[in-house]
């Protein structure tokens, strides 16, 4: 007859912290990432896709900001972008620009640009 013995519950780490260290350990390993969404055409959710992979990021805890945004957004992409930190655009004479120098500032470890 075989008797099992049932071991103390070890203590494990979550599925979030396996996470969080598996992504830490890939960033160093990798470094820094580009990753570029592409469309042939306006309105093919490039701007959703970016905004929607950088709110998942930002639900992993990664620190993610939007660097630019375009003037007309759809309805879906304005509310993703009411859910993460924009950066402000700098005002120059020639209009709107992405500032870089405040997102250098901010150093985040994704900055999004739909």
């Amino acid at each position: 007859m075989i008797t099992c013995v049932r071991l103390p519950e070890l203590s494990r780490p979550s599925p979030e912290r396996l996470l969080q260290q598996v992504l830490a350990e890939e960033n160093k390993r990798l470094g820094s990432k580009l990753k570029i969404f592409l469309g042939y055409a306006p309105g093919v959710g490039k701007s959703y896709r970016m905004l929607d992979e950088a709110r998942r990021r930002a639900e992993r805890e990664e620190d993610v900001v939007v660097g630019a945004v375009q003037g007309r957004q759809s309805e879906e992409v304005h509310n993703l972008l009411q859910e993460l930190e924009v950066i402000p655009p700098l005002q120059t004479v020639n209009g709107e620009s992405v500032d870089v120098d405040a997102i250098l500032r901010r150093a985040p470890q994704v900055c999004s640009r739909p």
